[in-house]
Order: structure tokens, then C-alpha cells, then sequence
């Protein structure tokens, strides 16, 4: 090789080195793909509980967000920010059915910095309050079992 073809070649290099530092995706892969959402997903589901946001998640698996963003709508066919809510909503559900915890406890407990927000996304999503729902629930469950 020349001098100006190794130089080139190095330069090559080196650009390639800058784009994966910035987070910048190569083609895609659909192997890359499915792993990039599974560990998104992973990482949603171990900490949904805290106060994660959207661009924590692109940089915990390495990617842009609005790539991120795009891999939700392909595969799910929601954004991950619709995906996350649905989980912590879905938690909660669950954990109104016992009247271990209190609402506020489930509201913190499911990642929502407040009961207002949480009653609110609530009452959005599932057409009740959650305290309705906890009713609800407590009503059906005493339909399946005899309630004295």
C-alpha cells in the first residue's frame, strides 16, 4: 500500500470508531434488532419502578433513542414510553387487587412521582379510578369466593 492509501485506510478507521462512540447504528440487522428491543425491554422491566426516562434506556443499550423509538413502533407497534406506562398500569392493576398496599404506596411502588399522576393515567387507561378498580376488584373476587 502507498502512504496515501494506508493514511485514507487508518482515516477510515478511525471515522468508523467515531460513529460508534457517538452512538450512531451501522445497517441494520435483524439479529441486532431483536437485541437491541430485548434488552431495552429487560431494562424497562427490572426498573420501571424508578424514574427512568426514554434516552436512559437508548444509552443503556447502546443506541440513538429516535432508533430506539423505531425499533418500538416496528416490532410492538407502540413507543417505548407508551410501552413503559403500560407495564407500570399493568403492575398496578395487579397490586390493587390486595389491600396490602395503599394507593400511594402502588403509585411510587410503579414508578409515577405522584398519586395525582398516577390517578390520573389511571383513570385514562383502565375508565376507572383506582380506587373504583380496587372496589371492583374486591367486588368480583368476593362473587368467585364466598364473602362473609
Amino acid at each position: 500500500l502507498s502512504a496515501d492509501q494506508n493514511f485514507l485506510t487508518l482515516m477510515g478507521y478511525f471515522f468508523q470508531l467515531l460513529g460508534i462512540m457517538q452512538g450512531t447504528q451501522p445497517a441494520e440487522d435483524p439479529g441486532h434488532t431483536k437485541g437491541y428491543l430485548e434488552k431495552a425491554m429487560d431494562y424497562i422491566h427490572n426498573n420501571y419502578s424508578y424514574n427512568i426516562h426514554i434516552s436512559d434506556i437508548a444509552a443503556y443499550i447502546g443506541v440513538d433513542r429516535s432508533y430506539l423509538y423505531r425499533l418500538f413502533m416496528e416490532e410492538e407497534h407502540i413507543s417505548p414510553k407508551q410501552y413503559l406506562m403500560r407495564l407500570r398500569l399493568r403492575t398496578a392493576s395487579g397490586m390493587l387487587r390486595s389491600p396490602q398496599y395503599t394507593i400511594t404506596e402502588i403509585a411510587y411502588s410503579c414508578g409515577f412521582r405522584d398519586t395525582a399522576t398516577f390517578c390520573s393515567q389511571f383513570k385514562k387507561s383502565m375508565k376507572l379510578t383506582p380506587s373504583q378498580f380496587r372496589k371492583e376488584a374486591r367486588e368480583e373476587n368476593c362473587t368467585n369466593v364466598s364473602c362473609l
